[in-house]
């Protein structure tokens, strides 16, 4: 799989690569809870935190456009562990 640079028309850094794919992420995390909250809200579906995990579970096809040969690429860690973080304190502090 190609790197996002070899797929945009203009030349970017594997820098601006890396921080251009975690950006890619959080919009992709940030329509999957819209998504999953839409479906709740309608009743469509009742496990909706089950539903969001698989959805979330899918961020891994971003992981090749990462660039390895800077250290950015370590910002594919980020976004899964931080919205791991917000939902365990979702869970443990549900109001």
């Amino acid at each position: 799989m190609p790197y996002l640079y070899e797929l945009l028309p203009f030349a970017v850094t594997p820098l601006q690569n890396n921080v251009i794919v975690s950006l890619l992420t959080v919009v992709y995390y940030k329509i999957c809870i819209e998504v999953v909250t839409w479906l709740r809200v309608r009743s469509l579906i009742y496990h909706s935190s089950q539903a969001l995990q698989g959805l979330q579970c899918l961020c891994i096809v971003f992981w090749p456009l990462y660039d390895l040969s800077d250290w950015s690429w370590r910002l594919n860690v980020l976004v899964p562990s931080s919205m791991m973080v917000r939902l365990l304190y979702k869970v443990r502090f549900r109001t």
